[in-house]
């Protein structure tokens, strides 16, 4: 007997398995996505909901008005694909072609709509509604492949695979439409492109289930380690992540000038005593922005414990720091802080730097110097500022490069 009898490949058998499997999938993601909402889960098991009534009503064309049949079904369907769009979109937080998608389901409504309402040629349905579904499955794959720029990861190469195999797969059928001289509106005909685009949507449905929920957790993993390196205060890099961050520095360092700037907020006890703590808070959570909008993308900040912070100015000359920590002194002396009961807090910092050459080294010492040795004249510098009267930057070396006002 023939291996294809056992199977049961018929067109009736495989519609009305996606429509369990997808509704399968979508009762799945939407229990994941009450305790997850974001990402992009609720859209994803909306198309799953719409992708599993399209399938069902496909089954009962026969049996049914054909109005809900085929053009609710197709309807049905184009959503599916709308909404798991919607969902990449999010998770990978790339652009979802709106317009693109907005324009070729306009297209495909409206042939849908002149088969079933005017008598129109039946593969003009056929082959607009499967050319919409294949550009929508291209421009899934483009998404997956602007998400993942620049990353060799396997999960993004299979998604793109799987994208551009049903898109291919959908073209074709609209192909074969165009070939055949009066296609048939019966969905459960078992030729070779009806059987086979069915077969790949049903694989489509549950593995591209598995692989958005694994982009989902990949995402999930990824914030979760942002967040771990991140102060909760501040929104600073913590100590830590700060020299996971600077772990190769002192080996690319060798061609490259830095700074090191050490900054710590003036009498910040007192801050505490008279304020309390949540005054404390916000006093820390100001300065920290006013550092967060001094520094450029390829710098590091971070709060380097209590009150104290660290900058490291990547590519900077001497002069470059000095200006650095001359305008973040003055810039925090300028602005208040509001506190919770509309009070204004005046606080100071002091700033200590150390600049490190490629070539020459620090006051002789030689460019074979280390970043936390930088770091520890960076500090000395501060301890300097803060004996010498506070509210000022002091170099390295010990001189007083300026007073703010």
């Amino acid at each position: 007997m023939e291996l294809a009898y056992y199977l049961r490949l018929d067109a009736a058998t495989l519609i009305f398995s996606i429509s369990v499997v997808a509704l399968c999938m979508a009762t799945v993601v939407f229990g994941m996505a009450r305790a997850i909402k974001k990402h992009g889960l609720e859209q994803w098991g909306i198309a799953m909901s719409c992708a599993s009534v399209a399938f069902l009503l496909y089954f009962l064309r026969g049996k049914a008005p054909l109005f809900l049949t085929y053009l609710l079904a197709n309807g049905f369907m184009l959503a599916a694909t709308i909404f798991s769009l919607m969902a990449y979109a999010r998770v990978l937080e790339v652009p979802s072609h709106r317009k693109t998608i907005a324009v070729g389901t306009t297209v495909a409504m409206s042939a849908l709509v002149m088969v079933s309402m005017f008598g129109a040629s039946a593969w003009l349905g056929v082959f607009s509604v499967n050319m919409v579904l294949a550009t929508h499955n291209f421009l899934g794959a483009r998404m997956v492949l602007q998400g993942f720029a620049g990353q060799r990861a396997g999960l993004a190469w299979s998604s793109v695979a799987a994208f551009c195999l049903l898109g291919i797969t959908f073209a074709a059928r609209a192909v074969w439409s165009t070939m055949s001289h009066a296609p048939s509106l019966d969905v459960s005909v078992n030729t070779l492109p009806q059987v086979g685009a069915f077969l790949m949507g049903g694989l489509f449905v549950a593995l591209s289930t598995v692989g958005f929920v694994a982009m989902v957790s990949e995402r999930l993993r990824r914030e979760t380690e942002g967040r771990l390196r991140r102060d909760g205060l501040t929104g600073l890099l913590s100590r830590t992540a700060l020299f996971e961050e600077t772990r190769n520095i002192d080996q690319f360092g060798l061609s490259h000038d830095y700074c090191v700037v050490m900054l710590d907020i003036d009498h910040f006890k007192s801050v505490n005593d008279r304020y309390g703590h949540s005054g404390g808070d916000l006093a820390l959570a100001h300065v920290a922005r006013l550092i967060a909008g001094s520094v450029r993308i390829s710098d590091l900040a971070a709060r380097y414990g209590g009150e104290e912070f660290c900058v490291l100015l990547r590519d900077c000359t001497q002069a470059q720091a000095a200006g650095f920590a001359q305008r973040l002194v003055a810039d925090v002396g300028r602005q208040a802080v509001r506190l919770r009961d509309g009070r204004d807090v005046q606080v100071t910092i002091s700033a200590g730097y150390a600049y490190k050459s490629a070539t020459s080294g620090p006051a002789g010492t030689g460019s074979s110097e280390r970043l936390e040795d930088v770091i520890d004249r960076a500090d000395k510098a501060l301890y300097l500022a803060k004996h010498g009267g506070r509210n000022q930057a002091v170099a390295a070396h010990g001189w007083p490069l300026a007073a703010a006002a």
